[in-house]
């Protein structure tokens, strides 16, 4: 048993994630003290998580998502018809790399709050006002027509690093967050910002990944 332990202690975090995978869903079951723990559907037809962008100034424009991530690893990307890029474009990510993205993402998305969050940036503008009479400017990025970034997910338990307890009830969470960008450059201080803006540049990256194939053309 010890020599067990001591081979499984050597091997790479990405190997670990792989071997204690199943294939009616995967389970991450590592050391709670060490690395976080999360399980998630691999059905070909789950939908794991979504992100894409919509314009609240146009009425008619295509509110697919840019990206999908389903259960059996499969990306699919979708460009709309009076894009460049027009067309449905597809990969496949291994279990390892589908399982590190969901660990990525997880734990921001269920420490997401909107109350507590549209509480935090309040008293960072509150702090701000103060600071104001002190200083000879204050700079605010401002977007009057900002998008709004649109995510999905679905993961069915999550246990962060650490903790005794699993999070749970996440099962298609919709977040809609109107002008991350903008929030981001201004509110540098809070790290849920931070954080989902780095999951949007991340899923933005892998939309563009270049073993993306083409899989159908829109007509």
């Amino acid at each position: 048993m010890l020599d067990m332990y001591l081979w499984l202690k050597n091997l790479p975090l990405v190997f670990l994630l792989g071997f204690f995978s199943f294939s009616a869903s995967a389970v991450v079951e590592l050391d709670p003290s060490e690395s976080a723990q999360i399980k998630y559907s691999s059905a070909a037809t789950t939908m794991l998580l979504s992100f894409g962008e919509i314009n609240p100034e146009f009425k008619d424009q295509d509110r697919t998502p840019l990206l999908r991530v389903y259960g059996d690893g499969r990306v699919l990307v979708y460009h709309p018809i009076y894009s460049k890029q027009a067309g449905e474009y597809e990969m496949y990510l291994s279990r390892d790399a589908l399982t590190s993205l969901l660990l990525e993402v997880a734990e921001p998305v269920f420490e997401y709050d909107r109350t507590t969050l549209m509480r935090q940036k309040k008293n960072v503008s509150l702090n701000r006002a103060i600071q104001a009479s002190q200083l000879a400017e204050v700079k605010v990025f401002y977007q009057s027509d900002a998008p709004v970034s649109v995510f999905t997910f679905n993961i069915e338990t999550f246990k962060p690093a650490g903790a005794t307890n699993s999070l749970t009830g996440l099962s298609a969470t919709q977040i809609n967050w109107r002008g991350l960008a903008g929030d981001a450059i201004n509110y540098p201080e809070i790290s849920l910002i931070q954080d989902f803006r780095k999951i949007e540049n991340q899923l933005r990256s892998l939309s563009q990944s270049k073993q993306l194939r083409k899989s159908g053309k829109l007509q």
